[in-house]
């Protein structure tokens, strides 16, 4: 006799191993605009927000291997629609930060007001300081770093300032490295000579 419980997973097992076949796995960089028509269509009807909306469901041990599934590989496809079911579990998703950035960099063709918002919302947990890990903060700080599209360097240099991590303030430089002025390389070093004169003075 058969589980009440297994129509559903079976239905989830079935979805991702036909997702699996039209994308590939985990090494595969095939991209959307590499797919045929019926592949497109296949992958259209795929209801994927649902996917990783019950990935991510309250009340449930986070589905982490399924959810780090769905980001990395679901990145080239570049699915708009994810976007807010990502950023609204952020703090849920930090375990598997390494699949949140790579979900980001398959949005090349971002508008730069969207960009904008996704970075504040990306950095907003680092700035918070309690709220995510060490390991979150590293890799969306990694983000940044990458391309200087994302920008940010006011808030990016407001984390260098800030944090009391030397691995997030070294990601930080980083970052600004990429996207920051002259003028903020200046007060980066600034900030970076000040907190060392600290550090070789206690009560500083």
């Amino acid at each position: 006799m058969s589980s009440s419980f297994s129509k559903p997973h079976s239905e989830k097992e079935e979805t991702r191993r036909r997702l699996v076949e039209i994308v590939g796995g985990y090494e595969s960089t095939l991209s959307y605009d590499e797919l045929g028509v019926e592949q497109k269509a296949e992958i259209d009807a795929l209801n994927l927000s649902e996917m990783l909306t019950e990935a991510l469901a309250d009340g449930y041990n986070v589905d982490y291997k399924e959810v780090s599934f769905i980001l990395s590989r679901l990145s080239a496809l570049q699915k708009p629609e994810l976007i807010p079911i990502v950023l609204d579990n952020l703090e849920r998703l930090s375990p598997v930060a390494h699949s949140v950035v790579s979900f980001f960099r398959g949005f090349d063709n971002l508008v730069d007001s969207d960009r904008k918002n996704i970075g504040d919302r990306l950095l907003a947990p680092i700035i918070d300081g309690s709220r995510v890990s060490e390991y979150y903060s590293i890799w969306i700080l990694h983000l940044f770093a990458l391309s200087r599209g994302w920008n940010h360097a006011d808030v990016l240099l407001r984390v260098f300032r800030e944090t009391h991590s030397d691995v997030i303030r070294r990601y930080a430089a980083l970052a600004l490295k990429s996207c920051g002025t002259r003028a903020e390389a200046i007060l980066m070093r600034g900030i970076y000579k000040r907190l060392h004169r600290c550090a070789a003075r206690p009560l500083c």
